[in-house]
């Protein structure tokens, strides 16, 4: 019976990865291809998709043997900031960067009705030419 848990916790992460997130196009690091991926990004973790969001993953790291633990790591990260009493985004914008090779989407948010404050967001770099990936964690 503890197999067929243990089968089931990871299947998840074996079956066929969502549609790949991490080499997508953009023009610059202003571009609002930016503020979508960043969107879809925080839905998965939102869902605790971890299937979706291995697709914003270097494919390199797949067969990585800490890959599915640093993804509910950053699950439990996210929970971390949004579950907090009275959570609210308060401002969701590109951020403008000197460096061309990365990109930033800042997130505000408040919580405790209003008695706190906080940042948040994604950040991207530029992999090569115009393809970009997120940078996890960031």
């Amino acid at each position: 019976m503890k197999n067929i848990t243990v089968m089931a916790l990871f299947f998840p992460l074996t079956a066929t990865t969502a549609e790949n997130r991490f080499e997508f196009h953009a023009t610059d690091n202003l571009d609002p291809v930016f503020l979508e991926q960043c969107k879809a990004f925080r839905n998965a973790l939102d869902n605790g998709n971890l299937e979706t969001i291995k697709s914003f993953t270097d494919p390199d790291f797949y067969a990585h043997p800490g890959l599915t633990t640093a993804l509910r790591k950053l699950v439990q990260g996210y929970r971390k900031e949004v579950d907090k009493p009275g959570y609210q985004q308060t401002s969701f914008s590109l951020a403008k960067l000197a460096n061309p090779d990365r990109a930033h989407v800042r997130i505000l948010y408040e919580f405790d009705a209003g008695k706190g404050h906080g940042n948040s967001g994604c950040t991207f770099k530029r992999i090569k030419g115009k393809s970009w990936g997120i940078m996890p964690g960031s």
